[in-house]
């Protein structure tokens, strides 16, 4: 005896009316994915059940005329059943179920309620206050109040404060010219002074006073040199001048010669004062990298000063 499949057991019409009623299952909780399952699974029911009966009759049209209705009510009923769920003055989700507020109202429990807008304010999505204030306003205490841009200001990107113009500086709520003294020049930064000095002279109180340069120095690069100068290679700051480096013998002007002595020892010599005196390197010893002290050759080790295999 042969065994038929359940699911060829099954007539068709009856298969295509159970893929109908699931779909209308699906949009009832989402009519997007339950439309798109229509276009896929609906259609391909109709051709199943079509390539099933191929002979016309009676009973062929009841069947067909059967999963066409089913369709209709997945098209109209299923949407409509989902979308009765969404309260006035609401949206539903474009994907997955559930919905929101239409801009300019606030969501209380199952319905959306209109939200009190001030003057010079404007409905957005923001579920905590659903208003923002217009540019040119800032919000205070429920209101939208204009933003007083006092002179010699402008209105920032913000729209909710004002910044001074240049040569300007915020003083008590109002923008103060800021006065440049004679040989300095405005700068771009809103902290400190708001000017420099040029080339030559430095900052005292509120002027710029002449840098005196001493013998043997230079105009110094950098504006935040308290002195305004540095010394020329080979000679140190002292005080109100420049003072030559002595060099010990067997030394070298060093590349760092602002900072410490100026000059290092040679190589062989370590510093010792103002002198530099040679490193003594016992037997079966080197020079280390920094060349002003000794380790003991391989396989010596260091003991009481010189180097021994034990």
């Amino acid at each position: 005896m042969r065994i038929i499949p359940a699911a060829r057991a099954c007539p068709a019409w009856i298969r295509a009316t159970g893929a109908v009623l699931l779909l209308s299952f699906i949009a009832t909780f989402d009519p997007v994915i339950g439309a798109l399952a229509f276009s896929a699974i609906g259609m391909l029911a109709l051709q199943a059940l079509r390539r099933s009966q191929p002979e016309e009759g009676p009973q062929r049209h009841r069947q067909l005329h059967s999963v066409a209705a089913g369709l209709g009510i997945l098209l109209v009923l299923g949407p409509n059943a989902a979308l009765a769920d969404v309260p006035e003055n609401a949206t539903a989700k474009p994907y997955g179920s559930g919905w929101s507020c239409d801009p300019g109202y606030r969501r209380q429990g199952e319905t959306c309620l209109r939200i009190v807008i001030p003057e010079d304010a404007y409905a957005t999505n923001d579920s905590h206050r659903g208003w923002d204030c217009r540019h040119g306003f800032r919000q205070d205490n429920g209101r939208c109040l204009p933003v007083h841009v006092p002179p010699n200001a402008y209105l920032d990107g913000s729209g909710t404060g004002w910044s001074c113009n240049r040569g300007f500086r915020e003083v008590d709520d109002g923008c103060r010219a800021i006065a440049v003294p004679e040989n300095g020049y405005l700068v771009g930064g809103t902290y400190g002074a708001g000017w420099q000095c040029e080339r030559g002279f430095r900052p005292a109180a509120d002027a710029c006073v002449p840098i005196i340069v001493p013998e043997n120095g230079y105009l110094a690069e950098s504006t935040s040199s308290k002195r305004g100068w540095e010394c020329e290679r080979g000679y140190l700051p002292h005080e109100d001048s420049c003072e030559r480096i002595a060099v010990p013998e067997n030394a070298f002007l060093s590349q760092a010669s602002r900072y410490g002595p100026g000059w290092e020892c040679e190589r062989g010599f370590v510093k010792s004062g103002d002198e530099c005196q040679v490193v003594a390197v016992p037997e079966n010893a080197h020079l280390r990298y920094n060349g002003s002290s000794w380790e003991c050759d391989k396989p010596f080790r260091e003991r009481d000063g010189q180097c021994s295999k034990r």
